[in-house]
């Protein structure tokens, strides 16, 4: 039987969010115009490590941003992330 999932408390957010993590962010692009590259910047400057992961990297699409290696899939990442 599974059981439902339920969003954490402001609580949970608030103390998750107050200690660097690492953070995969999925989708990320190097294009300034898009809100992926503008939310990885935003959790490296609060201290996170971002680790962007692009699906079309197989395809020769990026290959690094903000000086971290991208990789196509969550699960080609080879450490632990916990957001």
């Amino acid at each position: 039987m599974a059981t439902e999932f339920q969003n954490p408390g402001d609580a949970e957010i608030r103390a998750i969010l107050s200690k660097p993590v690492t953070v995969a962010v999925v989708g990320c692009s190097d294009n300034p115009a898009r809100d992926s590259l503008q939310i990885a910047k935003l959790l490296k400057r609060h201290g996170f490590k971002v680790i962007p992961v692009n699906p079309q990297l197989d395809a020769g699409a990026l290959q690094s941003a903000l000086g971290e290696k991208c990789y196509p899939d969550l699960a080609s990442i080879p450490e632990t992330v916990e957001m």
